[in-house]
């Protein structure tokens, strides 16, 4: 494992790190070293905006791939019968999202966040390739006295492919694509200072 991070200029700061990881196999009658596994990782993360900016932006990764060995029952039509295969699973992908704060007034800020995600999963049996775009609003208000308001929305797109690898074993339809959509509101009423509040939450 390794991070490094630093400071630019009046307002930007910054880190990188790595980490990777490896697992030898268990113990199996035949010294059979099938389910041995190795990951590794990078991420990175950069944030803008001094003490007393009205807008911060803050953007961050990530980025990994690994190998999973494991043993897999495989299905067979002609003639019927099951084997037990030793096959790694690849799997790989990463993220990205990017937020944005501005503060309006005081006590009032505006927020904005969009995300990107990839999951690759690749093994003997079946395989999946997986999108996820999402964007969230949340605003920030104090309206009245004792009253702190929030509210929200949000929307997600995640299409996906199947990848169907033995006869045996299928999903259908081999792409689908999942929509979410959601909105909240939250009133946090102050009964006594800094004591005691009740919230209230659609």
């Amino acid at each position: 494992t390794g991070r490094y991070g630093g400071h630019a200029g009046r307002a930007l700061d910054y880190r990188v790190s790595g980490q990777t990881a490896s697992r030898g196999p268990e113990l199996h009658p035949g010294d059979d070293a099938f389910d041995d596994w190795n990951l590794s990782q990078a991420t990175a993360r950069a944030d803008w905006g001094a003490p007393g900016d009205r807008d911060t932006i803050t953007v961050d990764g990530r980025w990994y791939t690994g190998r999973e060995g494991k043993r897999t029952g495989i299905g067979f039509y002609d003639p019927p019968a099951q084997i037990d295969v030793d096959d790694p699973q690849y799997v790989s992908g990463g993220d990205v999202r990017a937020r944005w704060r501005r503060v309006v007034d005081a006590g009032d800020d505006l927020q904005a966040q969009v995300y990107y995600d990839r999951t690759n999963r690749d093994g003997v049996q079946f395989g999946e390739l997986r999108d996820t775009f999402d964007l969230d609003v949340i605003d920030h208000v104090t309206p009245l006295a004792r009253h702190s308001i929030r509210w929200g929305a949000g929307a997600r797109w995640s299409p996906s492919t199947f990848l169907q690898t033995q006869p045996t074993v299928d999903f259908e339809p081999h792409q689908e694509t999942d929509r979410l959509f959601s909105f909240f509101g939250q009133d946090e009423i102050g009964l006594v200072p800094r004591r005691l509040t009740l919230t209230k939450i659609g």
